[in-house]
């Protein structure tokens, strides 16, 4: 298997797998200790992280293949919204896991920091990976077009 296809399908299986973990996570350790409003916010809220972990490929497969400065820069600004949204539900989740937990207040800012890198790692590790993955593509592909238009 070629290294770009494996870290394609890694950075997908790597934000299904983030968006399953994080519903699961929260159905165990938040969703119990919920009205019912605020579980159809939640529920609200994991249907929106879904779809948005199922676009950050796509959207990195346009910010690496768009062939003007703008729309590269305008695939770009999306890809970072998408990720700035994962990286905000992702630190949500964490801080409803520390309220409905009530943490001693002493320890509570050393988990606030620790929930909030772990959030910003979660949200780009399958962007990251995606575009790596697209950029090794993307380089064979001017390889092969180069070696044709030298044989042409």
């Amino acid at each position: 298997m070629k290294i770009d296809n494996f870290l394609i399908k890694l950075s997908l299986s790597t934000e299904l797998i983030l968006a399953a973990t994080l519903i699961l996570f929260s159905h165990y350790f938040i969703f119990k200790n919920l009205d019912n409003a605020d579980k159809i916010l939640i529920i609200a809220m994991y249907i929106i992280i879904l779809l948005v972990n199922l676009c950050k490929i796509p959207v990195a497969t346009a910010v690496i293949f768009a062939q003007k400065f703008f729309y590269k820069l305008l695939f770009l600004f999306t890809l970072l919204l998408l990720v700035f949204v994962s990286f905000e539900t992702y630190l949500q989740t964490f801080e409803l896991y520390i309220v409905n937990y009530n943490f001693i207040d002493e320890y509570n800012q050393n988990y606030n920091l620790i929930f909030f890198f772990l959030s910003f790692v979660l949200s780009i590790v399958g962007s990251i990976f995606a575009l790596a993955g697209l950029y090794i593509r993307k380089k064979d592909e001017d390889k092969k077009i180069m070696q044709y238009y030298k044989e042409f």
